[in-house]
């Protein structure tokens, strides 16, 4: 555990689509357009523009973390409270668990060279690059396959 208990901040994910978290958090990591930024309570003052990777959401009181992959957007963290504005999103939260196992599968098979050459009907293809932050994100969110 990284922070210490009672060290929360506010946590606020929205997407075109909608909110997406909206509480408590002890950490926020963020993909930076140049690097990564880990956000604790008490950070500084901060604005940045979000690049492709991972936003993880830790220390959630009663809840799991929330693991979130996006492509762009920004984020700002003043008053212990962060705002992050993200584009496209990728994520396992609310997903019916065995379409967030499938979709892990896939992912692992798109990485290992292993998925077939025609694309299943209704998928779209997955970009390796893509295909490798998914599977990075169903290993924190401990998706079996």
């Amino acid at each position: 555990m990284v922070s210490p208990t009672g060290s929360l901040f506010h946590v606020s994910f929205y997407t075109p689509q909608g909110k997406l978290y909206d509480g408590p958090a002890g950490l926020l990591i963020i993909p930076g357009h140049d690097g990564q930024w880990g956000l604790l309570r008490n950070h500084c003052p901060m604005m940045c523009v979000l690049g492709y990777g991972l936003v993880r959401i830790e220390e959630i009181p009663d809840h799991p973390n929330a693991y979130y992959l996006i492509n762009g957007g920004f984020a700002r963290f003043n008053e212990n409270t962060a705002t992050i504005l993200a584009y496209d999103v990728v994520t396992f939260e609310g997903m019916d668990p065995q379409k967030a196992k499938d979709l892990a599968d896939r992912a692992r098979c798109v990485v290992d060279g292993t998925e077939p050459a025609e694309p299943q009907e209704g998928l779209a293809p997955l970009d390796p690059r893509k295909a490798a932050m998914i599977v990075r994100m169903s290993q924190y969110a401990r998706i079996e396959s």
